[in-house]
């Protein structure tokens, strides 16, 4: 296979702060696709996961990215490397998180245990 067939640009259409808050303080669950390791770009080594979230406008499910700073949360750091790794096996099944703001910090946690 060539390189141009297997190729993926990380990024597109970025969640911003303001998005990331409505996410957390609405619980609204995201699926998660993809997670990459984005480490040379402009902001520092960080998680891009691409995700599907609700259209604010059409409430239709769009893909976005929503990216993480490494080395900032061990914890968050260590969920997102294995489910980065569960994502790329053939038999993983969709995984739905939400948002949680714990400190400063922003949390990815399991969306059915969040409802619980």
């Amino acid at each position: 296979m060539a390189f141009w067939d297997e190729y993926q640009e990380i990024g597109g259409n970025w969640i911003k702060s303001d998005e990331k808050q409505v996410l957390i303080e609405n619980g609204i669950p995201i699926q998660v696709l993809k997670v990459q390791d984005d480490d040379g770009n402009k902001y520092g080594p960080r998680f891009a996961l691409s995700v599907l979230v609700p259209d604010a406008g059409t409430g239709e499910n769009e893909e976005r990215s929503l990216g993480f700073p490494k080395d900032t949360v061990e914890s968050r750091d260590r969920m997102l490397t294995q489910l980065q790794s569960y994502l790329q096996r053939d038999d993983a099944e969709p995984v739905f998180v939400k948002l949680e703001t714990v400190g400063r910090s922003i949390l990815v946690r399991n969306a059915e245990a969040v409802e619980a």
